[in-house]
């Protein structure tokens, strides 16, 4: 009998692959979530891109919404595993309630809704932004402990707290696994999340800051959930890092990638302040969502190190992140230009 999983988030940039991986398994029954209006035209694309557009016909859609009440919904239902993938992933004050509604409170339904219905595991795609900041540097592992203070974000802050629901949760009957990702990378939308940072080396950039954060594969991060929840233990975070490199560093290989000049000028911390400042006058004035706010602005003068040898000691191996920005760019060529 094959096994169920139910996966949340499929149309975006995570869930979308996590599809993918989940659809060459002949041994999976994939049920996915979906709102009336999804858009899944970037969906279609990376399964195209992929030469498995025909998978798409085997999923079975589950139409329904995080922000309503999804166990009216679910309830029709029976799955093995859930792996939940949606978020809200935003640094605009704007986008506050949306982040609490979908980054915690729907994730504390589909618990509430898989412990009652028989479910064994629960993946769940949380951040290294979860991790909290230690001011603006220092080594974080997965037993970093949250400090609260301003330079963590609504975002980061959402996702700790549901975390901690998805945590104390675990139990010998009932199974959870969380990934930490950092700042994802790959075929996607690039104009939403992390797929901007193809189209703005699309565009070009002049400036650079002296912030480092961490990289990832997006198909490392599919892989890695799927990884964790057959070989690793449960009740735990595993980060899921590729590597650590200074933002001048990715951006310069998306540039190049895209034959545009790299970022030279450097741009110190009063200037990204006054940038973003700018950008939030810019954005009311129009009614647009600003590209830079304050909480991207601190993050891009931020140097943060993770620690990914949790993963990489059990055999997981990550792809170098100038690999990740050469082979995604021709997608995006394809697709929006």
């Amino acid at each position: 009998m094959k096994r169920k999983t139910f996966i949340t988030g499929a149309t975006g940039l995570v869930g979308s692959h996590v599809l993918l991986e989940l659809l060459q398994n002949p041994e999976i029954e994939c049920y996915a979530l979906k709102r009336t209006n999804s858009d899944l035209t970037p969906l279609i694309n990376l399964f195209e891109w992929n030469q498995q557009l025909d998978l798409l016909n085997n999923v079975n859609w589950i139409v329904d919404d995080l922000g309503g009440d999804l166990r009216v919904t679910l309830n029709q239902y029976s799955f093995d595993e859930i792996i939940h993938t949606a978020a809200v992933v935003s640094f605009n004050p704007d986008d506050y309630a949306a982040m609490e509604q979908i980054n915690l409170h729907a994730t504390k339904t589909l618990i509430e809704f898989a412990k009652s219905s028989g479910v064994k595991k629960f993946g769940f795609i949380s951040s290294i932004a979860a991790l909290g900041r230690v001011n603006e540097s220092g080594t974080h592992t997965e037993n970093s402990e949250w400090v609260e203070n301003g330079s963590n974000s609504f975002y980061s802050k959402t996702k700790y707290e549901a975390e901690k629901i998805v945590i104390a949760s675990n139990s010998a009957d009932f199974a959870t696994y969380i990934v930490n990702p950092g700042v994802i990378l790959g075929p996607c939308d690039w104009n939403k999340s992390s797929g901007t940072f193809f189209r703005t080396g699309a565009k070009g950039i002049a400036f650079y800051t002296k912030g480092q954060n961490g990289f990832v594969d997006v198909r490392d991060v599919a892989k890695g959930m799927l990884f964790v929840m057959e070989k690793r233990n449960s009740g735990e975070r595993h980060i899921l890092v590729g590597e650590s490199l200074p933002y001048r560093t990715v951006f310069t290989e998306l540039c190049k990638a895209f034959d545009r000049k790299p970022p030279y000028m450097y741009s110190p911390k009063w200037l990204t302040g006054l940038g973003w400042r700018l950008d939030k006058i810019k954005s009311k004035i129009k009614g647009v969502q600003p590209t830079l706010t304050k909480e991207t602005a601190r993050n891009a003068n931020g140097i943060y190190f993770y620690d990914n040898s949790k993963m990489t000691l059990k055999g997981f191996a990550f792809t170098p992140i100038e690999q990740t920005i050469k082979e995604s760019a021709p997608f995006f060529k394809k697709y929006y230009f």
